[in-house]
């Protein structure tokens, strides 16, 4: 009996672990697109003003 409460416990702490790292990533994925974003406008903005077509897109 203890032996399978501790084999549940350690799976839901390798699954709580695994969410932990897909949550670390998700963040970082969300941090880049932020980045890429604000670039895709600076850079749109400033070399061609009369293409909207990313901003818009984006916006």
């Amino acid at each position: 009996m203890k032996r399978r409460k501790s084999r549940k416990h350690a799976v839901v702490l390798i699954r709580a672990n695994a969410l932990d790292r897909m949550e670390a990533r998700l963040r970082d994925i969300d941090q880049k697109l932020d980045y890429l974003i604000k670039n895709l406008r600076r850079f749109n903005g400033r070399h061609d003003p009369f293409n909207h077509h990313v901003n818009d897109f984006l916006a």
